[in-house]
């Protein structure tokens, strides 16, 4: 609907809010935004362009859904950070790790957050059999975190 507000399907505005279908319907019919939105179409800035010219009084719910639509994508740098970290979590010699520990590794790489590690043992008594789990989790911790500061590093000298 937001890259092109005058093609969008007749059965497909049943399924939005009565608000827009009056908003969408009333741009479908205005000749001279039409024709304003093809003069402006050669770009994706000027797509957005063509959204800021909309009167707020005459269509202010499409435009606040308009740029919530645009503002979504403004970057995908966290998303790509994660799947850095995901890659040097899962690699050719830790590739079976299950979901849920996958999952939890991937939050604590993609998270500020500093766990007190110190503080987790002392409250618990550990046992030698379980003794080799807590190392293995401290040493995937200390990985990620060594990780993150070789990224940083070279994220600095690339500047």
């Amino acid at each position: 609907m937001f890259s092109n507000p005058f093609n969008f399907p007749d059965e497909e505005l049943d399924l939005i809010d009565l608000n827009l279908q009056m908003e969408a319907v009333d741009l479908k019919t205005n000749s001279f935004l039409k024709n304003k939105f093809l003069e402006t179409r050669s770009s994706a800035s000027d797509e957005i362009s063509f959204w800021k010219l909309l009167p707020d009084s005459q269509f202010p719910n499409l435009k606040k859904c308009a740029k919530k639509f645009i503002c979504r994508f403004g970057t995908t740098y966290k998303c790509e950070q994660n799947f850095s970290t995901l890659n040097v979590i899962k690699n050719k010699y830790r590739n079976q790790l299950t979901d849920e520990h996958l999952s939890n590794l991937l939050r604590l790489g993609s998270s500020n957050l500093q766990p007190e590690i110190e503080k987790l043992i002392a409250k618990k008594q550990i046992h030698k059999s379980h003794y080799i789990f807590l190392l293995i989790f401290i040493y995937s911790y200390v990985f990620i975190i060594v990780i993150k500061n070789i990224k940083k590093v070279k994220c600095y000298e690339s500047m």
